[in-house]
């Protein structure tokens, strides 16, 4: 299970939302529904990308990775059964055409293994209003760290593993050793994992980001309860119609939540928020 120290937790994290027909957006509010993603999903076709090299110079990282290998393929055998398998089978984990097929293959299985649900480190960002709620029309909902945190914590209890991370932002995509990852994942190094799935380009460094990122499963929603939501903001041009919407869940369901109205700053290109 993942470990915070306090300081490290940030106190509220935001989900820019814009509305659709089949209401899909709304379920954060009126189901406190957060959606986990596959990052073949994504706008940013590099993110979750990564770049492998095959360097092994001694051949050490090669006869670690089968031993894993071997190991897990054939928990049953003796370990002089598994040592034949690994010496008949050594060969092949050396083979260039194998090791880009498996390589190949491994991505692939990561984006059906891994779900993303991406957070924003303000609610005052105007570039995020413009991209993820629809240029001002749509809404962000502001969610508490500790509250996700323990979330996290509650699914872990009942075996989903979902880490909360902060997103790394660099200037290129993590360069793993394919072997290194190969043995992360039998030895369940998650450290190594992660990288690939909390690293962006630089040029989204505005977003702030934090990721929740779900184990072994994709695509799917997870109840994280009304409580952790403390605030919704409502886009300047916002329609009233939607307006009126969000009014009526928030009063059903988070009453306690506090609601603002954004609106342009009438001397800068900054929000304001009036409460409402």
């Amino acid at each position: 299970m993942q470990e915070f120290r306090r300081e490290d937790i940030p106190k509220t994290v935001f989900k820019y939302r814009r509305f659709d027909e089949e209401g899909r957006s709304l379920r954060l509010i009126s189901h406190s529904e957060l959606w986990f993603a596959s990052p073949r999903t994504f706008n940013d076709p590099f993110d979750a990308s990564t770049t492998y090299n095959f360097d092994d110079p001694t051949g050490a990282l090669v006869d670690r990775w089968s031993i894993e290998a071997i190991d897990r393929m054939y928990p049953a055998s003796s370990p002089i059964e598994r040592a034949v398998f690994r010496q008949s089978r050594l060969p092949l984990f050396r083979d260039r055409d194998y090791l880009e097929k498996t390589r190949r293959k491994f991505v692939e299985q990561d984006y059906n293994d891994f779900g993303i649900c991406s957070l924003a480190g303000s609610c005052d960002n105007s570039l995020m209003w413009s991209h993820y709620a629809d240029s001002h029309k749509g809404f962000c909902v502001g969610l508490s760290g500790i509250e996700l945190i323990r979330f996290c914590a509650e699914m872990y209890i009942d075996g989903v593993l979902i880490d909360f991370e902060k997103v790394d932002y660099s200037i290129g995509p993590p360069k793993l050793n394919f072997f290194e990852s190969m043995i992360a994942v039998y030895t369940d190094n998650k450290r190594e994992i992660l990288r690939l799935y909390k690293t962006k380009s630089d040029r989204w460094n505005y977003e702030e980001e934090w990721r929740m990122i779900l184990w072994r499963s994709d695509q799917r929603a997870y109840d994280i309860g009304f409580g952790a939501i403390t605030d919704v903001y409502l886009g300047c041009r916002i329609s009233s119609a939607n307006m009126k919407k969000i009014l009526n869940l928030c009063r059903k369901h988070i009453p306690s939540a506090k609601l603002y109205q954004a609106r342009p700053n009438d001397t800068n290109y900054d929000l304001d928020f009036d409460p409402m």
